[in-house]
């Protein structure tokens, strides 16, 4: 099924929704990607692919093992890519990352429950740090470990929606125990890869005093500067992502 639609009444989207829709995940997830087309579809996956932010399945780190990349050249979007998991309250995620980059751009790995609510989010910042959210603030963050460009890390998240708590292991490592949710689930099904910081829901700002009354963008009370400019892309590849989930 095809929809186009407008946001804002600026861009025109097009969205593909494979039918029959389902509703929810039975089967754990194991993606290598390896079996997938190269630069088509991503089957069972929901992708937000930009024009200066794509996502693709690609051919790398060989024409054999292949990757989900994540490309941000956006000056104010980002690519996403969402896999729904089987349901559960403790739920076992792992993935490998990598960063073409340490110190260009950002991704935001998240784990959801269904109506989006975000408990868990790490992050690989600019700063060269991986980055947790830290209890109740999700602004609040740790530091967990530095990562350097074209490295692979094997990411492991434990999560216990029981005792509103997870913890995650890098590369075999375990880097924070038992964390307290920053939001409120009762269970998780869906986690969540970006490049860009999420994007809450904002009334609109005023327009510019002696600024146009009706056109330009206004972003934190001033004209978004260099909007039709694409800057230097951030590149992240996700890869061999699988996922156990028991309920209750």
């Amino acid at each position: 099924m095809w929809l186009t639609y407008s946001v804002n009444k600026e861009d025109i989207w097009v969205s593909r929704i494979p039918v029959p829709v389902r509703s929810a995940v039975t089967e754990p997830v194991n993606d290598s990607f390896d079996n997938m087309e190269l630069g088509a579809v991503v089957p069972g996956w929901n992708i937000y692919s930009p024009l200066w932010a794509p996502v693709e399945v690609v051919g790398f780190p060989s024409s054999k093992n292949r990757s989900l990349r994540l490309q941000d050249g956006d000056p104010y979007d980002y690519a996403r890519a969402i896999r729904v998991f089987p349901e559960g309250r403790r739920v076992s995620i792992s993935f490998r990352v990598m960063a073409e980059s340490a110190d260009r751009g950002r991704l935001d790995a998240e784990i959801l429950d269904g109506a989006g609510h975000c408990p868990v989010r790490i992050t690989w910042a600019e700063t060269g740090l991986v980055q947790a959210n830290s209890g109740k603030v999700l602004t609040v963050v740790r530091p967990l470990a530095t990562f350097e460009a074209n490295r692979w890390i094997e990411v492991q998240i434990q999560v216990d929606a029981a005792k509103k708590a997870y913890s995650v292991s890098l590369d075999g490592k375990l880097v924070i125990a038992d964390a307290a949710f920053a939001d409120e689930a009762d269970s998780v099904e869906r986690i969540s890869f970006r490049t860009g910081e999420y994007r809450p829901i904002h009334k609109a700002q005023a327009p510019i005093a002696g600024g146009p009354s009706d056109e330009g963008v206004y972003y934190a009370g001033a004209i978004a500067p260099q909007t039709d400019h694409p800057i230097a892309p951030a590149v992240f590849h996700i890869d061999d992502v699988r996922t156990t989930s028991q309920y209750p």
